[in-house]
């Protein structure tokens, strides 16, 4: 199943109930510190951990970065971080308008030639903030696709919905500024933000093949116990991967370069105050009722400080990367590994659990919604089911189930209604429940129902397409215990 670079697996919710936030969980400080890097110490995970707060910074590697020759993960180790990629691609957007060479208020047709008509006034504002409209993907990571071959298949890809509307996440439109950047500078894009944000930034070891690095440093990727190479030697391009991910993802670098960004960006000699206030702006919720919103190449999170979290994770299904910044409480954590696993995913939101004590709950985590994880594997587990039981809650699944394959807005509005229960809605409308399933039905996009699965009396799955091919989704359900025709949770992982 084809991964996303802005979680490892897509997880649309219909937000039925608020985040939790505001618990106290301890007294934090160093000794919560203390005790999750002892905790990790204790488990599988293969990786590094940078944490600074308040001036003291703590740099720590787990496992081996090469377990064949016994060589550790440290602070120079270099990782694959997916698409933390993205905030270079809109830093160096900003510098380019700083310059004076174009506007985030641009259209994509003043760079790139013979795009559609639907196509032609995309902004490049809607590129970074995930409107344009764009498929997720066209393709694999490693196809061989060279810029011009990339660009005529946007050309040849109907978008989903009209720009600027919604916001549906695409590494295809990072991909296209990551062109735009070519284009405008007559560079590679690499080669630019060498020059123009790792050089004055003091990281020496970022970015894709130009980086003179020595193999021992670089981590191999492992999928359970099979090594899959480091992320180098798989089909790359002479001067870097092919353009299915270039721009959005699969830059290479440390822990000891992401602080140094961090540090950079503290200043004004990369990105000037004005240049930060979009870089950081709440341009758009990430999805209808959302509480987190997107920026240029960076999602924001409210804290239960009232203060916000500049952050962006990515990951392949064997590196994965967090980046945690605090910028209000002076706290940084920068999270990668090589090995991934599901329980990875968490490791840096729990660090800034036990530094700050306030009972943060990671975005993607909502006790109240919170499903078994969605995956292959527990489908695996399970024996799929000719027709959901006449029950109460198979009759409330297989009512949702009809609706993805196509309903209007009253057959949405009206499921909502009669189907979500009110101490469930949290802050969100009626009508923006029935906007949110109506945002699943496109992101599904007329798949056929393969396969249905029954987890316990409560719990429905059904496969989309064909998910063992990258071209599917599954779809979960979860049913109120206290009143089985009540929906508790909605979930997709594609």
């Amino acid at each position: 199943m084809r991964n996303t670079r802005r979680r490892p697996v897509l997880a649309l919710w219909l937000a039925l109930a608020v985040v939790a936030s505001g618990c106290s969980s301890g007294d934090g400080g160093p000794a919560g510190l203390d005790d999750a890097l002892a905790e990790l110490r204790d488990s599988s995970f293969s990786g590094v951990v940078l944490v600074a707060s308040r001036g003291d910074v703590t740099v720590e590697g787990f496992g081996n970065a090469d377990r064949a020759d016994t060589i550790p993960n440290g602070p120079e180790t270099v990782f694959d971080i997916g698409s933390l990629t993205k905030q270079f691609t809109g830093a160096a957007i900003l510098r380019l308008e700083m310059d004076g060479q174009l506007s985030t208020d641009d259209t994509l047709s003043t760079y790139l030639p013979n795009l559609t008509p639907e196509q032609q006034d995309i902004t490049l504002h809607e590129l970074l903030t995930h409107t344009a409209g764009l498929p997720d993907a066209l393709g694999s990571d490693y196809e061989p696709v060279a810029r011009d071959a990339y660009l005529q298949l946007v050309v040849d890809t109907p978008l989903l919905q009209d720009p600027g509307q919604l916001y549906r996440y695409s590494n295809v439109g990072y991909s296209l500024l990551a062109a735009v950047i070519e284009v405008v500078t007559g560079d590679s894009y690499e080669s630019y933000l060498q020059e123009t944000l790792f050089e004055p930034a003091g990281m020496t070891s970022t970015g894709y093949v130009l980086p003179d690095w020595d193999d021992r440093i670089v981590a191999v990727g492992y999928d359970g116990d099979r090594p899959a190479g480091r992320p180098h030697e798989l089909p790359w391009a002479d001067d870097g991967p092919y353009w299915h991910l270039r721009g959005n993802g699969g830059l290479l670098s440390t822990a000891d370069d992401m602080y140094r960004w961090h540090e950079a960006l503290l200043g004004n000699d990369i990105l000037d105050d004005e240049a930060k206030a979009k870089y950081y702006g709440r341009h758009v919720t990430e999805g209808p009722g959302a509480q987190t919103y997107y920026g240029y190449g960076w999602a924001l999170f409210p804290t239960p400080s009232d203060t916000w979290l500049v952050t962006h994770n990515g990951g392949n299904g064997i590196f994965f990367a967090d980046f945690l910044r605090f910028l209000d409480e002076d706290l940084t954590i920068f999270v990668a590994t090589n090995s991934a696993s599901t329980a990875d995913e968490d490791v840096a939101f729990r660090i800034a659990d036990a530094v700050l004590g306030h009972g943060l709950v990671s975005p993607e985590e909502d006790d109240a919604c919170a499903l078994s994880d969605v995956d292959l594997d527990l489908l695996a587990t399970l024996t799929a089911i000719d027709e959901l039981p006449a029950t109460a809650a198979g009759a409330t699944a297989a009512e949702l189930f009809a609706l993805l394959g196509g309903s209007d807005d009253a057959a949405r509005r009206d499921y909502v209604t009669h189907h979500v229960a009110d101490e469930l809605r949290g802050e969100l409308t009626i009508d923006e429940l029935a906007e949110a399933l109506r945002q699943v039905q496109v992101e599904l996009d007329g798949l056929p129902a393969e396969a249905l699965y029954q987890e316990d009396d409560l719990s429905f799955h059904v496969v989309m397409g064909a998910p063992a091919t990258g071209l599917g989704a599954i779809v979960s359900i979860r049913l109120d215990e206290t009143d089985p025709t009540k929906v508790r949770c909605v979930g997709v992982a594609a």
